[in-house]
């Protein structure tokens, strides 16, 4: 049995609010580029709800694989940025009237 292809979810409306953010890494103002954390495999990406804002030199970094370097000058770690992830799944969730509750 053949499975569908995943279609990851997109939203450029959601990538311009992340561009408008400043860097999580370094702190420069917008506009930054939206870093997918994680590939959707055979080189596609992820979701775009998977997206952090780095500036243009943070995310060279960061695709290059320089996330120590990120560490060591800004403290800034792959977990925080899942975290970032995390929380803002969570605010778009509740602006589209979800709740914070647990049923």
């Amino acid at each position: 049995m053949q499975f569908p292809k995943h279609q990851p979810h997109r939203s450029e409306a959601y990538l311009a609010s992340i561009r408008k953010k400043n860097c999580m890494c370094c702190g420069a103002p917008p506009p930054v580029d939206p870093h997918h954390m994680a590939t959707g495999g055979m080189s596609s990406k992820c979701s775009d709800l998977f997206t952090v804002p780095l500036c243009r030199a943070c995310h060279q970094r960061v695709t290059d694989g320089h996330w120590q370097y990120l560490d060591l000058r800004y403290k800034f770690t792959q977990a925080q940025a899942w975290r970032r992830v995390a929380e803002q799944i969570q605010d778009l969730y509740l602006e589209k009237g979800g709740s914070n509750e647990r049923g």
